[in-house]
């Protein structure tokens, strides 16, 4: 469908934390509503910055965007159900038990691709879903 060449185009099911491949042996990395499901996301990062080449990119799609109105719809929500008033973000968006939803801030993906020397880029799409993508410098 996107002209690319299928002997270089490998599908990885398994472990994101345990990739199969071999230092600096990949030019992209690609996950699809993924990322946000790692309860260790510095841990993936390095894993992916492990298997990448120098210069090379990584794409995440259909991330969740948690913005202000998210915020403090959720931030109310605890004030109506649990009579709390709760300001840490990581208190009122816990892990999803069922789906195994992380959720991360923009401001936790710049912080965690930029630590390990990442350009980053986003873009909101009209769904409500983040496109994120990262260079290595």
């Amino acid at each position: 469908m996107l002209s690319g060449e299928e002997n270089k185009l490998f599908r990885y099911l398994g472990s994101f934390y345990d990739l199969k491949f071999g230092d600096n042996s990949i030019d992209i990395v690609y996950m699809s509503q993924a990322f946000h499901h790692a309860d260790a996301p510095l841990k993936l990062l390095y894993e992916c910055d492990r298997v990448l080449k120098d210069n090379g990119r990584i794409i995440l799609v259909g991330e969740q965007y948690i913005g202000i109105k998210r915020i403090l719809r959720r931030f109310i929500g605890n004030i109506i159900k649990r009579k709390k008033i709760d300001f840490n973000f990581y208190n009122l968006f816990t892990p999803d038990p069922v789906l195994g939803d992380h959720y991360y801030r923009v401001s936790d993906y710049m912080f965690i691709f930029k630590s390990l020397g990442y350009s980053l880029e986003y873009k909101q799409l009209d769904n409500g879903s983040v496109i994120y993508i990262a260079d290595k410098i």
